[in-house]
């Protein structure tokens, strides 16, 4: 798989195709670079996502999953059916809106998995039935995984959630981990905000600012 990725770089760096992301230089190469890259990492990682969101489920476990394209959310839910883990749900950009409420409506109901994809769930709903919440792909924007995030978390909840976050090693996964993870913590420590909401409209504001 290491072999492929380096491939797909063509001499590059996943660190240099972020470079030029972040500092807005956006090259149609650059571009599908980055994608592909992206393409890639998300395929590799789907073994391991399935498998995590399967044991949360043994466990009891109510479980709502983010991830970058509508294909892979279909792959994660087609492949939890057949394993038969109860209820799986999916909300993608292409369901309509009383589609995505029923949806979520039942997922509070009756709890299992709800695979969507970063913009599908907009701000105002709630998935509170959920107590981990795993993103499958790492989004460009730091302020799109917060606010997924937010859609677990409340700031009235009386338990803990977990995020977890899948990276594939040695790709453009790790970079942008590792950007997010500084920018989020920066912020914190200027503003003394560390409520996911808070740093979600933060990093909003200085997501196209490089670092």
């Amino acid at each position: 798989q290491t072999k492929k990725y380096k491939e797909i770089l063509k001499g590059r760096t996943s660190a240099e195709i972020l470079a030029a992301l972040t500092e807005r230089r956006l090259s149609k190469e650059t571009l599908e670079w980055a994608s592909a890259c992206r393409k890639f990492a998300s395929k590799v990682k789907l073994p391991v996502t399935i498998a995590e969101i399967t044991s949360e489920l043994d466990q009891g476990e109510s479980v709502v999953c983010f991830t970058w394209m509508r294909t892979t959310a279909s792959k994660i839910a087609e492949a939890l059916r057949e394993i038969g883990h109860g209820p799986v749900f999916t909300v993608t950009g292409d369901d309509a809106t009383d589609i995505r409420t029923a949806t979520v409506e039942t997922f509070q109901e009756r709890g299992g998995v709800i695979v969507a994809t970063y913009g599908a769930l907009s701000v105002g709903v709630t998935l509170t039935r959920a107590r981990i919440v795993i993103m499958h792909d790492l989004d460009w924007v730091p302020a799109n995984m917060l606010q997924a995030e937010g859609r677990v978390y409340r700031y009235t909840a009386t338990r803990a959630v977990q995020s977890k976050w899948m990276v594939a090693r040695g790709t453009l996964d790790q970079i942008i981990a590792q950007k997010v993870l500084y920018k989020a913590d920066l912020i914190a420590q200027v503003t003394g905000d560390t409520e996911p909401q808070g740093l979600a409209d933060l990093l909003s504001d200085t997501a196209g600012t490089p670092t």
